[in-house]
């Protein structure tokens, strides 16, 4: 038997592309319930609500249409009814003011920590009702926290066969372990000379609802992993890490996605923000506002300036608080609309003072100037890191403080922007999965290691040779293993010859159905959100039975549009960046990381490379050269030369709006 996209215990037989509703979906096969009926249960969906979503019809993407925007009407010139007290000083007034912020915080909320912990609370701004029924625990608005080292160590005699490392089971749940590591050395492959010494950037998850969050209890962790003699099998340095090549560079930690729950998605408060933006001269920019992520900060602020959240007086006084990216790109947009009266808060001093090293918000660009005379440097990229082909837009906009555009300067050869997934010495091994946990001992790939590879190795599928599934393993070999561990049937009761036949079907059947999977995801994500090029999410806010479709998990959704072959490919283009588990984050914030042009990227680089001699991909992950931090060291002055004003170390005691009363 071949492979669905349905594990054996859940479904015989599923529907595909252009069949007909099921009329007998309802019915269990061999004694079991059709997997929609679970969903149906768990949803309160009738069987007409499914079928609206369960069947796409594939148009070609040139068909679809561009959401359009009506003027900006909402926000009206005021008088300067917002003050900001610093410490020590004397009120300051403006017409305006720009949340860059986290509200939580501001509001006196807290941010979301373990059980019996106490969150911070200081009121610096009195929300109104409308305000604090999104931000307060009644919004159900949570977040997660990340930590990152930068560790040095020798370089091993050998080059690493990888670099980048993640492991899934570290993330889910969240524990605060580590989950995989980046060599940021190896990454920079244009050095002349092999240094003696490399730089690693350690990734660490923790979910205040399973794990420590602070900075010392991270690091406390952190310590025990780097010092343990026995090192996990899939760790190739040698361990433990001690001396002056073992130290501690640098350490960053920092709340991460604050995002809301299936029920306050389903009650609307995206939108109800969204309604919000401008009222009481205040808008909302902060990543809280739609996704953890600088592109989805650029395009939020598209489309307020489309539906009217941003001031419309050029002439009037703006206050901004927060100088991180959300800070950055509001002040940007309002000098490019003309207005000449902008200051920026930061309660953090001038990232001038640290320099080579970068920061802003979430960014964090550790910089090592290594001892050689050509004065070479490594970035280390600590917060915001990478980028998609659904950056394009936004690079190619902001050209100028990207030193160049998308895919290199005027199409002549790489720019700042580089694919490091085309990297020529590791390309295709730059990534790879640490298999921990993702194929279970009942699971076909095991079973057929079982009788193909004496319980530790299946034939290869994107090379010759086998693949040994307990160890670090190639990204694309994962995507295609995973997917069939996902959806096929285990091994034939035969002889030998049969089993090899069946894994070669199965594997043939997988890896053509994953282009076919993804490019359904194209449509089913034009069905669900609309144009994500021009805005994050839609406008308005969608139909009660689409909102109950997007607040299924991740996983639920996949599996009940028969997309389960994605799944390897999604743990790490959405879970590994720290945005939740499939199995856990409601299908929203996936589609709107996910977006249809990374996924055309990907489809057209892989057969490009099957099909097509000598093709050379454009990459699915970039990085940028000198670092995300330089990204906003060009802004700055930028922005100063246009008059926009930045106060730093701006300790707010408070900010008053004279229309907002406390109750």
């Amino acid at each position: 038997m071949g492979c669905t996209n349905s594990r054996p215990e859940e479904i015989e037989s599923c529907p595909q592309l252009g069949e007909a509703s099921p009329m007998a979906s309802s019915t269990p096969v061999q004694g079991r319930p059709h997997r929609w009926l679970k969903l149906m249960e768990k949803y309160h969906l009738t069987l007409e609500e499914v079928t609206e979503h369960a069947f796409v019809e594939l148009l070609p993407l040139e068909q679809r249409e561009q959401v359009k925007f009506e003027p900006s009407t909402r926000v009206k010139a005021g008088t300067d009814t917002i003050s900001v007290t610093l410490t020590g000083d004397e009120a300051q007034r403006f017409h305006h003011l720009v949340v860059a912020a986290n509200p939580r915080e501001l509001m006196g909320y807290g941010l979301s920590v373990p059980a019996g912990t106490k969150p911070d609370k200081i009121l610096t701004m009195v929300p109104t009702a409308e305000e604090a029924a999104i931000y307060s625990p009644e919004g159900e608005m949570y977040n997660t926290y990340f930590q990152t080292t930068v560790l040095r160590v020798p370089a091993p005699a050998s080059p690493t066969a990888h670099i980048v490392a993640f492991r899934p089971e570290s993330i889910t749940p969240a524990k605060g372990d580590v989950a995989g590591y980046r060599n940021e050395t190896r990454k920079t492959y244009w050095l002349k000379d092999k240094p003696a010494e490399e730089y690693l950037t350690f990734y660490q998850l923790s979910d205040p609802k399973y794990g420590p969050v602070t900075k010392a209890a991270l690091k406390e962790k952190f310590e025990t992993f780097i010092n343990c003699k026995t090192p996990p099998a899939w760790w190739p340095y040698k361990l433990p890490l001690k001396g002056p090549l073992g130290q501690i560079e640098t350490v960053f930690n920092t709340p991460y996605f604050n995002r809301f729950s299936a029920k306050s998605l389903k009650a609307g408060l995206p939108w109800k923000l969204l309604d919000l933006q401008g009222k009481h001269n205040t808008t909302f920019t902060h990543a809280s506002s739609c996704f953890e992520s600088v592109l989805h900060i650029y395009l939020y602020l598209q489309m307020l300036d489309a539906q009217g959240g941003l001031p419309a007086d050029p002439t009037a006084k703006v206050a901004i608080v927060g100088a991180g990216p959300s800070g950055l790109l509001s002040a940007h947009l309002l000098v490019k609309k003309g207005f000449k009266d902008i200051t920026i808060f930061e309660k953090n001093h001038n990232p001038d003072e640290d320099q080579p090293s970068l920061y802003a918000g979430k960014t964090r660009t550790h910089v090592i100037e290594l001892n050689d005379a050509d004065k070479e440097t490594v970035t280390c990229e600590m917060g915001t890191c990478y980028l998609s082909p659904s950056y394009k837009p936004m690079v190619d906009d902001l050209q100028a403080f990207f030193n160049g555009t998308m895919y290199g300067p005027k199409g002549k050869g790489m720019g700042n922007v580089f694919p490091i997934d085309q990297n020529p010495v590791y390309d295709p091994k730059f990534r790879c999965m640490i298999t921990d946990g993702q194929f279970l001992p009942n699971g076909p790939v095991q079973l057929f290691a079982n009788l193909l590879g004496g319980g530790k190795t299946v034939p290869a599928v994107t090379h010759k040779g086998v693949t040994p599934i307990d160890q670090p393993m190639d990204f694309g070999e994962y995507v295609i293993l995973k997917a069939m561990e996902e959806t096929c049937h285990g091994p034939p009761q035969g002889p030998l010859l049969e089993v090899e036949a069946d894994w070669a079907l199965k594997k043939l059947e997988t890896m053509a159905g994953i282009p076919l999977d993804m490019h359904k995801y194209d449509i089913l994500h034009k069905k669900y959100l609309g144009d994500c090029v021009a805005e994050p999410f839609p406008a308005k806010q969608p139909s009660p039975t689409t909102m109950t479709h997007l607040t299924m998990t991740f996983y639920e959704w996949l599996q009940f549009h028969d997309l389960k072959r994605m799944v390897g490919f999604l743990q790490y283009g959405y879970e590994i960046q720290g945005y939740g588990s499939l199995t856990t984050i409601p299908v929203w914030y996936g589609l709107m990381w996910i977006q249809p042009s990374t996924i055309r990227q990907s489809i057209e680089d892989n057969i490009g490379k099957m099909i097509v001699p000598g093709y050379k991909a454009k990459g699915e992950v970039f990085a940028l050269k000198k670092g995300w931090g330089q990204v906003w060291d060009n802004m700055r002055p930028a922005l100063q030369e246009k008059g926009v004003k930045f106060q730093w170390s701006a300790d707010i005691t408070s900010i008053e709006r004279l229309d907002v009363k406390p109750s």
